[in-house]
C-alpha cells in the first residue's frame, strides 16, 4: 500500500466527484457543491488548501434516486448509505473508491473504510422558528438514537466498568433486534415536509444545526461554479449559504484552525 499526501488524497476525492457527478447529470438529479467543498470553490477556486473532503448536498427526492441507481457508478465505487451497509453509522451516504483504504480515528476507534465523499439530503421545513427547531430536534434524537446502535462495537472497545457492559447490550440490541430497521424512522421523520413544497429547506440529520435552515429560494441547485478543472452546480444563492454558515467567509482562519480530519489513507496495490 501506498500512503497518500494530502494533495493525492483530494485528486482521489475530485475524481468520486466527478464520477457521481456524471451519473447525476446523466439521469437528471439535482445536487450542490456544499460546506467546506463550496466555500473552497468560492475562496479558493478548488480545495481549501489544507481540506481533506468533498461534501455535496441533494434534495430528498433526488437523493433517494440517487440511492437506487448508485451501481451504475463505475466500477472501483460503491455506494455505502445507512440502507445498505450497517458500517455506516451515519444518516447520511457517502460513495467510496474500493481501490484505497482509510483509517479513520487511528489512535483511537481504528476505523477502517475506504476514501470517500459525503452526501446529505436536503429536506424541507416547517414555516416558523419555533416549529423548525421542534423538528430539527425529533430528526436529531432519532438519527443520533441510530448513531448509538451503529457505533456501540466501538464503543465496546473504548470503556471499561460498567459503561462497557452498557454498550455491550446496546451492541446485543442492534445485533439481534433493531439491524437496519433505524434508519427509516429517521426519514420518517426527516420527510414530513416535502423539500418542493416548503419554504424553508435545511440539512436536518448533520451539518451546522439552524445555521442551514435557509429560505428555499436559496436551496435551487440551478448555479455553476468552478472547482479545480470543472464546473459544477450549487446553490443559487451560495454567498447567502456561506454567510448563514461561516460568517465572514472570504477571512482565511488562523494558522491553528486550519486542521484535517483524523485519518490516514492509503492506495492500495
Amino acid at each position: 500500500m501506498k500512503k497518500l499526501s494530502l494533495q493525492e488524497l483530494q485528486a482521489v476525492e475530485y475524481d468520486i466527484l466527478c464520477a457521481v457527478v456524471d451519473l447525476c447529470e446523466k439521469k437528471g438529479l439535482r445536487y450542490g457543491l456544499a460546506g467546506g467543498t463550496l466555500l473552497g470553490a468560492v475562496r479558493h477556486g478548488g480545495f481549501i488548501p489544507w481540506d481533506d473532503d468533498i461534501d455535496i448536498e441533494m434534495p430528498r427526492p433526488d437523493y433517494m434516486k440517487f440511492m437506487k441507481i448508485a451501481d451504475q457508478l463505475p466500477e472501483r465505487y460503491k455506494l455505502s448509505s445507512p440502507y445498505n451497509d450497517v458500517e455506516n453509522y451515519h444518516a447520511y451516504s457517502k460513495v467510496y473508491d474500493m481501490k484505497t483504504k482509510m483509517i479513520e480515528f487511528p489512535e483511537g476507534k481504528k476505523i477502517n473504510i475506504h476514501v470517500y465523499i459525503d452526501i446529505f439530503p436536503i429536506d424541507g421545513m416547517p414555516d416558523e422558528p419555533i416549529a423548525q427547531e421542534i423538528h430539527r430536534y425529533r430528526c436529531r434524537r432519532r438519527m443520533l438514537s441510530m448513531y448509538a446502535f451503529r457505533v456501540a462495537k466501538y464503543k465496546i472497545n473504548e470503556t471499561r466498568g460498567i459503561t462497557r457492559l452498557l454498550w455491550k447490550c446496546v451492541k446485543f440490541v442492534q445485533d439481534r433486534v433493531i439491524k437496519d430497521r433505524q434508519i427509516y424512522h429517521v426519514d420518517r421523520a426527516c420527510l414530513k415536509y416535502e423539500f418542493d413544497k416548503s419554504k424553508y429547506c435545511s440539512e436536518t440529520i448533520a451539518g451546522y444545526g439552524f445555521k442551514e435552515t435557509m429560505p428555499s429560494l436559496v436551496y435551487q441547485f440551478d448555479k455553476k461554479i468552478q472547482f479545480c478543472n470543472r464546473e459544477f452546480t450549487t446553490f443559487r444563492i451560495p454567498e447567502y449559504y456561506l454567510t448563514n454558515i461561516y460568517g465572514d467567509y472570504m477571512q482565511l482562519p488562523p494558522e491553528e484552525q486550519r486542521r484535517q480530519h483524523d485519518n490516514k489513507a492509503y492506495l492500495l496495490d
